[in-house]
């Protein structure tokens, strides 16, 4: 299993993405001073992939346990994307977490939360 973090600014609850896209999106340059916009991540692979994971359930789950958590069906199309979808593509079970900033969170919460989900996913 992969779990991968990413930040997304305009959020104000943490994020368990439910699907990546076979698109870069990008609205500003990456750290090469590329702008990948309507690049496909993977020519010829399928426009959409899924994790296989229940995300309502551990969403459901990680509430009980007092977080502000949501499913998303929307990376983004920038470098979150990019990762998850590779991550979807190459291994069995993926998924993909996007955090808010600090001002919605704390850096104690993240460690929580991030405790809570290796033990709600027995890993």
């Amino acid at each position: 299993m992969t779990i991968s973090f990413g930040l997304a600014s305009q959020r104000k609850k943490i994020s368990l993405e439910e699907r990546a896209y076979n698109l870069m999106g990008a609205k500003c340059v990456d750290e090469d001073g590329i702008m990948l916009n309507g690049k496909k991540i993977i020519d010829g692979g399928d426009e959409i992939l899924s994790t296989n994971l229940q995300l309502a359930s551990l969403s459901s789950a990680l509430q009980n346990e007092g977080f502000d958590v949501e499913v998303s069906h929307d990376a983004g199309r920038f470098i979150c994307n990019e990762v998850y979808y590779l991550g979807l593509k190459n291994v069995k079970t993926a998924l993909f977490v996007h955090l808010p900033p600090l001002k919605y969170s704390s850096k104690e919460n993240n460690v929580s939360f991030l405790k809570a989900l290796l033990k709600l996913l027995d890993v």
